[in-house]
């Protein structure tokens, strides 16, 4: 995952933020507080996690019409409400990801 390498260089992630009830996100920030990255993690769905770079990320807000990561939540919400939805978005739009699912 992403994340490891992220935390392996300090960079820290911000509290979870929930979407629906077992899928949250968090951003993790590099050492000047820029975001680097986001993980989406679905609780509920056998513990599906997502990671995608801080560019992947502003690919995804806009396939999603949101303009500088503003008001990005309800779009957001909209494509998280089955992890199969947001791999669709990823998969279609040549979105790099990181997926990690535990069973």
């Amino acid at each position: 995952m992403y994340s490891d390498g992220w935390a392996a260089k300090g960079w820290t992630s911000d509290p979870r933020t929930p979407l629906h009830d077992g899928v949250d996100y968090r951003f993790w920030r590099d050492e000047h507080g820029d975001v680097a990255g986001i993980g989406i993690d679905f609780e509920w769905a056998n513990d599906v996690h997502y990671e995608l770079t801080g560019p992947a990320f502003r690919r995804l807000l806009a396939r999603l019409d949101v303009d500088d990561g503003q008001g990005f939540h309800d779009p957001l919400k909209r494509v998280t409400r089955y992890y199969h939805t947001l791999e669709e978005v990823l998969r279609d739009n040549d979105i790099p990801f990181k997926k990690t699912a535990f069973r």
